[in-house]
């Protein structure tokens, strides 16, 4: 499967992100919003799942998080 230099960078993005506790593990999509069709992209290509969480503060958080491919993916770049 070939990405683009975007998608690899958005997928390290997500990847980043995710690793703060705050929000769950979950990037919020409301931080993705000029990236759209880049995200929809991702999650058809099964590199990033659409989540809800709770953040620690008790917020409903919608967003993405990497797959166990997008994991893989990140690790071979």
């Amino acid at each position: 499967m070939t990405l683009n230099p975007d998608h690899v960078s958005l997928l390290s993005l997500v990847d980043r992100f995710c690793a703060y506790s705050r929000y769950g593990g979950v990037m919020p999509l409301r931080l993705l919003a000029t990236q759209e069709d880049l995200v929809d992209d991702l999650v058809g290509r099964e590199m990033l799942r659409c989540v809800s969480s709770r953040s620690l503060q008790g917020c409903a958080v919608e967003g993405v998080t990497l797959t166990a491919a997008g994991r893989l993916l990140l690790r071979e770049e």
